[in-house]
């Protein structure tokens, strides 16, 4: 079995937990400076992350961990 785990990404669940947009830019921007790639994640990077983890791209990998987090789970 493999995992994916992903770290923060620009999603409707991500944007829509602040109340204000200020607040949505004060998180972000700690984010950004927390995570060695200095920036959160786009859907599509967590998509492609999922996509390798399928059967056909990694049929002789097992026991996986992925995670698709910007390098923080690095630091």
């Amino acid at each position: 079995m493999n995992t994916l785990s992903p770290g923060a990404s620009e999603t409707p669940l991500f944007v829509g937990q602040f109340a204000s947009k200020e607040e949505k830019a004060t998180s972000r921007k700690m984010f950004d400076e927390m995570t060695p790639l200095r920036r959160i994640g786009r859907p599509e990077e967590m998509a492609n992350a999922a996509l390798f983890l399928a059967p056909d791209h990694s049929s002789y990998s097992t026991g996986m961990h992925l995670a698709a987090d910007g390098g923080l789970a690095q630091v």
